[in-house]
């Protein structure tokens, strides 16, 4: 087997540390976050249209040059702060608990993989909601800084007001995380020859998977976001 096959397992025999394991997942988490920040910036954007004002900036490039010409680079970063507030602890909790329940017996692995991929999203959904509203509210050029934008939330709607898309995010992500993981591990089986599983099948498994995963629960994104930025106008400083 190819050392890089798998990487993504914990496998106790290798001699690391459960812990390691979790912060590795945490830091990958928080690179990610980072890394597709700016693509996240212009989702909000074009998911609002219609509801939050400003220009109808229908399609994500349209929007993009929207934010890029009025505001500069720059401006697809705000909020990043928020995400990696919450994204570490999010993402220890999910591999903790995804790791936990992958050991079930179960009738299949893909199974068992759905099933361990759902239950781990429940627990990164009980820490991230908070900072996603705040994230969103930002990238819509709102509130000076994730203190204030906090404040004012709760100011107006009191602590609830953080989990008020918490059952959208749910049902969003718990399939999200069940189809996204098993489909996962059928892509990696099915390519996995004797002599492992190259980093190219490896990248294709898991942009296939997500890809499929987003197809199916993007319609409730479009109504999480909506419900996270209630009240508000895109496009502002």
């Amino acid at each position: 087997m190819s050392d890089l096959d798998y990487l993504d397992e914990y496998d106790p025999s290798r001699g690391v540390a459960f812990r390691s394991h979790l912060v590795a997942g945490s830091l990958a988490g928080l690179a990610e976050h980072c890394a597709m920040f700016p693509l996240d910036t212009i989702k909000p954007h074009a998911q609002c249209v219609g509801a939050c004002g400003g220009k109808p900036d229908v399609l994500c490039v349209r929007a993009a040059k929207s934010l890029l010409r009025e505001h500069g680079l720059g401006r697809l970063w705000r909020g990043v702060g928020a995400v990696t507030l919450a994204c570490v602890p999010a993402h220890a909790c999910y591999f903790g608990i995804f790791e936990a329940a992958r050991r079930w017996d179960g009738p299949t692995d893909v199974v068992v993989n759905g099933i361990a991929g759902s239950l781990a999203a429940v627990g990164h959904d009980v820490v991230m909601p908070p900072a996603d509203v705040v994230k969103q509210r930002l990238q819509l050029g709102h509130h000076a800084n994730f203190a204030e934008c906090a404040r004012a939330l709760v100011a107006n709607g009191g602590a609830p007001a953080l989990y008020r898309s918490l059952p959208t995010t749910l049902a969003m992500n718990v399939p999200y995380g069940s189809v996204s993981v098993a489909a996962n591990e059928w892509f990696k089986k099915r390519w996995r020859t004797d002599r492992g599983l190259p980093v190219s099948s490896l990248l294709l498994s898991g942009g296939l998977a997500g890809a499929i995963a987003s197809f199916v629960t993007t319609p409730l994104d479009v109504v999480k976001t909506r419900l996270q930025t209630q009240g508000l106008f895109a496009h502002l400083p």
